[in-house]
């Protein structure tokens, strides 16, 4: 399987402080969207959906989080 980042789906939106944001699948964490949080955010659907393990899923905390 190839990586196909216009078939690999983002997570839903949310604003928050008048920002938009995705909310973390990984992190379970509201993170603005940034270009880097994109691409991020599509490299975790990629793995969720090829069915990798959640113990080899590691997402880093950004500055650009919310708490």
């Amino acid at each position: 399987m190839t990586f196909d980042e216009n078939y690999t789906k983002l997570p839903k939106v949310y604003k928050r402080a008048g920002k938009e944001c995705y909310l973390d699948p990984i992190r379970n964490k509201l993170i603005n969207v940034t270009p880097k949080e994109t691409v991020r955010q599509r490299v975790i659907q990629f793995l969720v959906e090829t069915g990798t393990p959640s113990n080899m899923k590691e997402a880093y905390e950004s500055g650009d989080s919310i708490y």
